[in-house]
């Protein structure tokens, strides 16, 4: 199997929804915000996940009526793109890549943005 199949197969095993793969090639015309060589300089390609967001939640944050519910599912969908996004990172680590993820999950569940002190972590001083 390759990389490729590989994280497809671990982001829809986490219920990731959508998985997107790219090149620095493909993206040479994107305007500068879609350089992710600003984060990475030496990448070559980057993947992409999203988590839909429960309809009754938005539903019911749009009319007014619980905003919390939205938060939490919010929270539920970040959580869950974070465990896929270390999961792939780690399966890549084996197979000697350099992965980087713009956030890690915490130990209390909470994410935190790494990025871009994503560098340490491809030379082996993750904290």
């Amino acid at each position: 199997m390759n990389i490729k199949d590989e994280i497809i197969d671990i982001a829809r095993q986490m219920g990731i929804d959508k998985i997107g793969f790219t090149t620095r090639e493909r993206l040479s015309d994107a305007p500068p915000s879609a350089d992710f060589g600003y984060v990475l300089p030496e990448a070559r390609s980057a993947v992409s996940l999203a988590v839909a967001l429960e309809k009754p939640p938005i539903r019911a944050y749009l009319a007014k009526k619980d905003q919390m519910a939205h938060v939490e599912d919010h929270k539920r969908s970040y959580l869950k793109l974070g465990e896929a996004g270390t999961a792939i990172a780690d399966m890549l680590k084996k197979r000697a890549t350099q992965p980087c993820l713009p956030y890690q999950t915490s130990s209390t569940g909470k994410m935190k943005r790494i990025w871009p002190w994503c560098p340490p972590y491809r030379t082996g001083m993750w904290p």
